[in-house]
């Protein structure tokens, strides 16, 4: 068998109709572009890799605002006038023991890219695993997750939380009618309800922690204020409008309040609308 050294090519090489052959689908048998490539797919020698050029190019931009670069010599760019490096390549370090190195990928992820075709040697960790099978995993810490998954103990609250030290809740207050079964506002005790009479709770005087007659609890209906826009005649909603259309109203606006709300009706001859 030939040496493989002497059978490659050079990069660049060119087929039989001139066209330069692909590198990939030479070397490894397939090419990402498939089809769409536009070099030459045919099979013979090996092409090889064309050299890298690891001298550095233009100025550092980091350096040039702020004269430091965390970098350092390993930038692909030059560090003022005084820089006079001919590479950002750092050498590597000589193999002077024989052995065949040991690949860092698959000691370290149980893995490697090259598979077979690896040129270091796949050792297996002597580290312990963790609990998710990954190795270095035995003393660290499992990471909380949100909502208590893990943990409890003294600091954890109720609910299987984790944490430290949380205010206690303060328990619902029990809610309080009046004579009409009406649920009292606790806004308005402390001097907070924005909405006045208009509130739906009763702002009366509390009689009992539950309805008279073992009643089921109800709200008081809020009042209904008249339509603006159909005292001017141009009410866009027509029969699907909260408010009160004059005095002759005959809808049910209850239901309509409880209802959601629909975009305005736009047809013909709905323009002032209502059941009057």
């Amino acid at each position: 068998m030939a040496d493989s050294k002497v059978d490659k090519l050079a990069p660049g090489a060119k087929g039989k109709d001139g066209k330069e052959i692909c590198r990939a689908y030479r070397n490894n048998g397939k090419c990402r572009f498939e089809k769409d490539c536009k070099y030459e797919h045919s099979a013979g020698p090996q092409i090889e890799a064309p050299p890298r050029d690891y001298t550095p190019k233009g100025d550092c931009h980091n350096w040039t605002q702020n004269k430091t670069c965390r970098f350092e010599s390993r930038c692909r760019f030059l560090h003022g006038a005084d820089d006079k490096r001919t590479t950002y390549r750092q050498p590597k370090a000589e193999n002077t023991t024989g052995e065949q190195e040991v690949c860092r990928n698959f000691q370290n992820r149980g893995k490697c890219r090259f598979g077979e075709n690896c040129k270091h040697k796949h050792v297996a960790s002597d580290k312990p695993k963790g609990d998710d099978g990954k190795t270095g995993g035995a003393g660290r810490p499992r990471r909380r997750r949100r909502g208590g998954a893990t943990g409890g103990g003294a600091g954890s609250g109720s609910g299987g939380k984790t944490g430290g030290d949380r205010k206690e809740t303060k328990p619902k207050p029990s809610a309080e009618y009046d004579k009409d079964g009406v649920e009292i506002c606790r806004k308005n005790k402390e001097g907070k309800c924005k909405f006045g009479a208009e509130c739906s709770y009763s702002h009366g005087a509390s009689v009992g922690s539950s309805p008279a007659g073992g009643a089921k609890p109800v709200k008081k209906p809020r009042e209904i204020k008249e339509c603006t826009e159909f005292a001017k005649g141009t009410c866009e909603y027509g029969d699907d409008c909260r408010f009160k259309h004059g005095n002759s109203d005959k809808r049910d606006l209850g239901a309509l309040q409880r209802r959601p709300r629909r975009r305005p009706n736009r047809r013909a001859g709905n323009g002032a609308g209502g059941s009057n």
